[in-house]
Parts: structure tokens; sequence; C-alpha cells
């Protein structure tokens, strides 16, 4: 008759094998717990952060308001708020292409500059792609016009 220790039975060796499991299971989601409560802590500082900037650059802004300072674009930025908006590149903007998109981001650049920017319509054409002064006409009247259709009304430019 043999004896067999309950060790080296099947029975004791998945026995172990369960225990093994579970403690580095339960270590696996202890060291997930501490990653995500860490990454949850990283997340809370950042938005106190961003808040924080955001309420500093509001109370600078309101101060350069009441000084009687007013932010002027520049055509690139209205260019890259186009290219964000519309989907296209700075290249498509400048570019000859007439496809339809292309067109209306063109006219958003061109409305936006005229009624920000101090520049001159042949200024403003030459930033965009060297167009005409008339083409900056049209395109910024046609754009209001454009954005009526959709619901949404602007003003005439300047």
């Amino acid at each position: 008759m043999q004896v067999f220790a309950y060790q080296a039975t099947e029975r004791g060796i998945r026995a172990r094998h369960a225990a093994q499991f579970a403690d580095e299971r339960a270590m696996r989601l202890a060291a997930q717990r501490a990653t995500y409560e860490a990454e949850l802590a990283e997340r809370e500082r950042i938005e106190r952060v961003r808040a924080e900037a955001t309420e500093r650059a509001r109370a600078y802004a309101a101060e350069l308001r009441l000084a009687g300072f007013r932010f002027r674009p520049t055509v690139a930025e209205i260019e890259r708020r186009a290219c964000r908006v519309f989907g296209v590149t700075r290249k498509e903007i400048h570019s000859n292409r007439r496809y339809q998109e292309i067109v209306f981001a063109k006219q958003f650049v061109m409305y936006w500059a005229v009624r920000l920017t101090p520049l001159s319509l042949p200024q403003i054409g030459r930033l965009i792609g060297d167009r005409d002064h008339t083409t900056v006409i049209h395109g910024s009247n046609s754009y209001p016009q454009k954005r009526a259709k959709m619901g949404r009304f602007l003003r005439a430019v300047r």
C-alpha cells in the first residue's frame, strides 16, 4: 500500500496553485487600484491647475479690458482656427482649389480677418494665398450669407 502526502496529490497541487493564483490576483488588483488612484489624483491635480489658470487668465483679461486693451488675433491665428474647425490644412486654404469645404474655410478666414484685424483688403488677400482684394470682398460678403442659410446670422463686415 502506497501512502502519498496530501501535498503531492492532484487535489493538493490544485489547492496550492489556487492559493498562489489568489495571492497573485490580490497583488495585481492592489497594484491596479494604486495605479488608478494615482491617475485619479493626477487628473484632479491637473483639473485644479487648469481651473486656477483659467481663473487667472479671466482676471487678467478683465484687467486688460478695463485698461482699454482689445484682443486682435492675427490672420495666422484665424487660419489655425479655420483648419481645426473645418478639417482642412493651411496649405489647402492657400491653394487654388475650389472644393466647397475649402472655399467655405477660405471665406471664414477672409470674413474674420476683415472683421478682427486692422489689415487692408489687399494685405489680407496676399496673406491668404495671393488673392485679389475683390476676392476678399466677395468672400467676406458671401460668408455671412452662407451662415444665414444655416440659421446663424452674422453682422456685415466693416
